[in-house]
């Protein structure tokens, strides 16, 4: 999907579901192995199921720093601004702009790295001494796409703790 081609509503919405849902396969890595019930037990309608709540327990498991904590935090609120607002709201809003001036991922990314000459990221920023001066709509896309990107490696490498008894946990926790 080319969300270069979505309205700002439409963008912070798959992007945003698309962060969210990162966050829970990453989450799953590290818990112990389980089943489809089980797993929608915690996310679909148990303590996990908001984006907040997957959010503290990214933190507390060591997914990220306090710094990528915010960063998604100002990813929940923008797109429950979108979702839940009465009237149509664009990256213009200056609450919205605000947030988005604030990512600690962008900055990060901006000094590692520029985005290659074909990149949609590329059309109206400024790259001046490390820091990227491009519109709040890029600065919401590379932060949820880069952060997105990080918590990918948990997908691929997960590291499960072994359960103390089966019996005991299947007993105890469901």
């Amino acid at each position: 999907m080319d969300v270069s081609t979505l309205t700002d509503q439409a963008a912070v919405l798959v992007i945003g579901s698309y962060v969210e849902r990162i966050l829970e396969q990453a989450i799953l890595s590290r818990l112990i192995k389980m089943t489809k019930p089980q797993i929608a037990g915690l996310f679909e309608n148990g303590p996990l199921a908001s984006m907040i709540a997957k959010n503290k327990m990214g933190l507390a498991l060591g997914l990220y720093d306090a710094a990528t904590f915010n960063d998604l935090e100002k990813i929940r609120q923008i797109r429950n601004a979108f979702a839940h607002s009465f009237h149509a709201i664009t990256f213009k809003n200056p609450t919205i702009r605000a947030y988005c001036r604030e990512f600690a991922s962008v900055t990060r990314f901006a000094q590692h790295q520029k985005p290659p000459a074909r990149s949609p990221f590329r059309k109206g920023t400024k790259w001046l001494g490390g820091v990227w001066h491009g519109s709040a709509r890029n600065k919401f896309l590379l932060a949820s796409i880069t952060i997105g990107l990080g918590l990918t490696q948990y997908h691929f490498k997960p590291m499960r703790p072994k359960p103390l008894d089966r019996e005991i946990v299947r007993g105890y926790f469901f």
